[in-house]
């Protein structure tokens, strides 16, 4: 196929705009978190920066667990029911989804609430991590909530 060909492919047309916008926020948005992990780290030292991201972990792990792969499952269905304007089920598909991720979720923060002390101490030798878990629990059901209609 000749590039003059492919270029005035109506298709390509459409599609260059909207990789152009997805690039540019893509880049975007990496160079924020670049330049949020350079202000982290020059506010908060290396073993800040550290037990920072540690506690990230644990709660991207929490999540994960609380989320129970049910956004895989609540696109699949969604788009199945909404492709033939079904938006009952849809609606329906959606609260359960949300609900079983709510109750998964807290479920899953409370765990590592009460089970901060032993994973500061038995995993990471470090029981002032502890409260850095406990508060990090609190975003579980938030993050997975984000995650989930993300």
């Amino acid at each position: 196929m000749k590039i003059s060909a492919l270029i005035s492919d109506s298709n390509l047309k459409e599609l260059i705009p909207g990789t152009s916008v997805a690039l540019i926020l893509k880049v975007g948005g990496a160079l924020l978190g670049f330049g949020f992990n350079l202000l982290l780290s020059r506010k908060l030292g290396a073993d800040g920066v550290g037990s920072y991201y540690l506690a990230l972990s644990i709660i991207t792990i929490a999540s994960v667990i609380g989320r129970l792969g049910i956004e895989t499952s609540l696109l699949k269905f969604t788009a199945a029911h909404g492709a033939v304007n079904e938006w009952e089920h849809v609606k329906g598909v959606y609260r359960k989804g949300v609900g079983l991720t709510l109750i998964a979720s807290a479920l899953t923060a409370l765990l590592v609430f009460f089970s901060s002390d032993y994973i500061a101490q038995y995993l990471f030798n470090n029981s002032s991590l502890a409260v850095l878990f406990r508060i990090g629990s609190l975003a579980v059901i938030p993050f997975s909530l984000s995650l989930l209609h993300a």
